[in-house]
C-alpha cells in the first residue's frame, strides 16, 4: 500500500542514479578494476553457485561519493552503492546477465537514528535516510523474464516474502541495462511482484 510519504519520497528519487564508480584517466582505475576483476573471477570458482561474499573484505560503512576504482577497492568499508558496484562486476564475471536495483526499505527508528549519526561524520556520504525509510541498492541476476535479487550488503538473496537486514521491502526500480533491446521485455517479475523496467513499483 503506498502511503503519502512513500509516494513523495517515490517522487524525490525519480532522478537518482544507480552509484557508479568513476575511472580517473590514469592506469590507476584500468589496473583496479582488472584487479578486481580477477579476484572476483577466482572467488566465483570457490562461491559458485552463492555471490561473493563482499563483506569478508569491504565492510558496509559510509562512502564519500563520488569515488573513483583505484581508490574504492582500497577502503576498508563501501556504502550498498558501491558494494553493488563491485558485485554487478564480479557477477558478470561469473557470466551473468545484470542489472541494477534500487530499493526503498522501511527501517526500525533505532536503526535509523544510529546510521544517520554514523554516516552524518562522512562529508561527501549521500543522503538514503528518511525517516522510518531508507534508501538502499543491490544488484539483480536476470533469468528468463524474471529476476533474483542479490544484495551484497547482506550477503543474501532477497525474498519479496520475507524481511531483510534492513526492513521491508517497500519498493523497487529494476535500471534498464544495455543487454535491454526493443524485443527485450519491458516488465520482469521478482516472486509474485511484476517490476516495469526503469519506474519504481510498490511491493504489496
Amino acid at each position: 500500500m503506498t502511503t503519502p510519504e512513500l509516494a513523495e519520497l517515490l517522487c524525490m528519487l525519480e532522478d537518482r542514479p544507480a552509484s557508479v564508480f568513476s575511472t580517473h584517466d590514469a592506469s590507476c582505475c584500468r589496473v583496479a578494476l582488472a584487479w578486481f576483476s580477477a579476484m572476483a573471477s577466482s572467488a566465483a570458482r570457490v562461491h559458485a553457485p552463492t555471490p561473493w561474499p563482499l563483506t569478508e573484505r569491504w565492510s558496509w560503512g559510509p562512502t564519500p561519493w563520488p569515488i573513483a576504482w583505484c581508490d574504492a577497492v582500497r577502503r576498508s568499508e563501501l556504502d550498498c552503492g558501491g558494494l553493488t558496484q563491485l558485485a554487478e562486476v564480479a557477477l558478470q564475471e561469473s557470466g551473468h546477465q545484470v542489472v541494477r536495483v534500487q530499493l526503498v526499505e522501511r527501517a526500525m527508528p533505532e536503526r535509523t537514528a544510529h546510521w544517520t549519526a554514523r554516516w552524518s561524520a562522512i562529508p561527501g556520504s549521500p543522503r538514503w535516510i528518511w525517516g522510518e525509510f531508507v534508501y538502499h541498492e543491490a544488484v539483480g541476476v536476470e533469468v528468463d523474464a524474471s529476476i533474483r535479487v542479490w544484495d551484497p550488503t547482506d550477503n543474501s538473496w532477497l525474498d519479496p516474502a520475507t524481511l531483510t537486514e534492513h526492513g521491508t521491502v517497500m519498493a523497487m526500480r529494476v535500471l534498464p541495462a544495455s543487454h535491454h533491446a526493443s524485443s527485450s521485455p519491458a516488465t520482469l517479475e521478482w516472486g509474485t511482484c511484476k517490476l516495469p523496467l526503469g519506474y519504481w513499483a510498490v511491493i504489496p
